[in-house]
Formats: C-alpha cells, sequence, structure tokens
C-alpha cells in the first residue's frame, strides 16, 4: 500500500458524521440489538462462502458486498440509535450503496493483516472500487442480467474469478 491513503481521511470522518447526523434520534441501540444485526452478517458471509464454494461467484460477490454495506449500518446506526416515530428517508447516506461502500473502505481498514493476506495492489484496487463507485457497479452485475448492443451479460458471465 502507498503511504498515504487513498481517501483523505478527514473525508471519511465527514462521511460518517453526515451519517451518523442525518437521524440522531432519541433512543440508543441495545448491545443485543448490535448482535442481532452482526449475527445477520455472519449468515451472510457464510452463505458467501457457499456460494464460492458451489462456483456461483456472481451471488458471492453480491452477499459479500451485502456484507460490508450491512456492517457499515450497524456501526453507524449503533450511534444513530432508535429511530423515531417519523423517519427521513431522502438522502439517508444508510440508503446508498455507494456512500456505504466508501464509509465501509475507511482509512484504517488496510492497516492490520489485510494487505498481508490480500496483497498491496488487491488492497489499493479494492479501495479505489469503493472511492469510485466500481464497487456498486459489481454489486449490480453479480445480481442483474443486463441487455444491451453487445448482447445479454448474466451474473455468471460478469463476474470474473481470479
Amino acid at each position: 500500500m502507498t503511504d498515504k491513503p487513498h481517501r483523505d481521511g478527514d473525508a471519511f470522518i465527514a462521511a460518517v458524521d453526515a451519517a451518523i447526523a442525518f437521524d440522531k434520534s432519541q433512543g440508543k441501540l441495545s448491545s443485543c440489538e448490535f448482535d442481532v444485526m452482526a449475527s445477520h452478517v455472519a449468515v451472510l458471509l457464510a452463505d458467501a462462502v457457499a456460494a464460492f464454494n458451489r462456483d456461483s461467484y456472481g451471488t458471492c460477490v453480491f452477499l459479500s458486498v451485502t456484507a460490508l454495506e450491512e456492517t457499515t449500518k450497524a456501526e453507524i446506526l449503533g450511534f444513530r440509535g432508535k429511530p423515531g416515530q417519523v423517519r427521513r428517508r431522502k438522502g439517508d447516506p444508510m440508503l446508498s450503496h455507494a456512500e456505504k461502500h466508501r464509509i465501509a473502505v475507511r482509512p484504517t481498514t488496510f492497516m492490520g493483516r489485510l494487505p498481508k493476506i490480500l496483497g498491496d495492489d488487491v488492497c489499493a484496487r479494492l479501495q479505489r472500487e469503493a472511492e469510485d463507485g466500481v464497487l456498486n457497479r459489481l454489486r449490480e452485475q453479480s445480481l442483474y442480467i443486463h441487455v444491451d448492443h453487445t448482447g445479454v451479460t448474466t451474473p455468471a458471465t460478469a463476474i470474473e474469478v481470479g
């Protein structure tokens, strides 16, 4: 990895602050409620592994990216607290796949063991893809059939392994 993170730390903090402040409500989530969200993420990851082992790479990618999004939601919603009676939805960063990806792949993500496991090049690519919206396009390719002037693309043909 490079010495300077791809994403400015101040921009990351601003995005997290905005996501938390969007719907700051009265109540707090309990540790049990957070555990429910964490258990959901664990199921998504286990299902992603099972899909990968069946060579269902599109489903594996979709579940993996969804786990990334749900982890971000659990972290942010833990600071927001329980929603109030009337909840605003328009403009909520937690309803934007791209914003959840940008928040999930934070400056500290690659400070631990991940670069040794994935390699510096893959970590740098993942960070760029979260920033540039590529993860969101990959999420869509892993789920939906696409038809254009070149023909039909399915998740099975769009997701490459390697």
